[in-house]
């Protein structure tokens, strides 16, 4: 997986930054890992559709708030 990266060491949390294609990446990454961390979601893509069908920020800042 390109960009992918679950941090070691008990992390509880990883952020996703990217469009909705990378968003799926990203979680089979994460399930394939085995770890217990849960993904947070940033939708970074052009269209945002992503985002806004789970009614995210469209604004990155704003979602990460």
């Amino acid at each position: 997986m390109n960009g992918a990266w679950v941090a070691p060491g008990g992390a509880t949390q990883t952020i996703v930054a990217c469009g909705a294609g990378s968003v799926y990446e990203a979680v089979i990454g994460i399930l394939a890992s085995g770890s217990d961390t849960s993904p947070g979601i940033v939708t970074v893509d052009t269209g945002n559709d992503f985002a806004k069908s789970i009614a995210t920020p469209l604004d990155w800042r704003q979602a990460l708030a």
